[in-house]
């Protein structure tokens, strides 16, 4: 049976975010796993924690899983939490966090990407941009760099920013590489359908 390509994940910053928030401030990584591990027994959709859950086992068709992330990613979560939680527009509201508190953030993500096998990239600029701001565009920068040598690679963009996905639909088919940009549930609503096809398969002596 042939390998199945590696999937790319890059989660946005809000996803980052808003595992942040429901860890509370200053968070330990022994809290996140203890999250992770619980997520992965109940497999509720609209649980960030579902999503990042399921990153960090191969996908029920064999795939491989390698998350990425990008220096501008983990600089603007961290500016992003230490905004106050209280703005005058979105754009200046965050979690209200203290530096020491928000450096927790950072830690999750470097995490989540040695766990995996992934990589933290340097700056590289923005794509798509516009119809994207430079931040978004600077989150599908890191997706296209991702493993570049490799045409072969699922690449694959986390967000909650549904503007964002609406923005980029029309376009993803003709940019290269190939991107997707999801959002945390449509993932593992996609992820629940492969490994209920996987069972089905198996219990009917298809294979894969």
């Amino acid at each position: 049976m042939p390998q199945k390509p590696t999937v790319i994940v890059v989660p946005d910053v809000n996803v980052y975010l808003t595992a942040a928030c429901q860890l509370d401030r200053g968070f330990s990584m022994e809290g996140l796993a203890g999250r992770l591990k619980e997520a992965k027994s109940r497999r509720n959709d609209s649980d960030v924690f579902c999503a990042l859950s399921t990153l960090l086992e191969p996908l029920p068709d064999g795939s491989a899983v390698e998350i990425y992330s990008g220096e501008h990613i983990v600089e603007t979560a961290i500016y992003k939490a230490c905004q106050p939680k209280y703005g005058l527009t979105p754009e200046d509201v965050g979690l209200g966090w203290k530096g020491d508190e928000a450096q927790s953030i950072a830690d999750m993500v470097y995490s989540l990407v040695k766990t995996t096998g992934g990589s933290v990239l340097p700056r590289n600029g923005s794509i798509l941009n516009p119809p994207l701001d430079y931040e978004d565009g600077s989150v599908m920068r890191c997706l296209a760099d991702a493993r570049h040598e490799s045409a072969l690679c699922r690449r694959v963009c986390l967000t909650y920013d549904h503007k964002m996905i609406h923005v980029l639909q029309p376009r993803l088919g003709i940019v290269s590489p190939p991107m997707e940009v999801i959002s945390p549930e449509n993932w593992c609503s996609q992820v629940r359908a492969s490994r209920f096809s996987s069972i089905y398969h198996r219990m009917c002596g298809l294979g894969q």
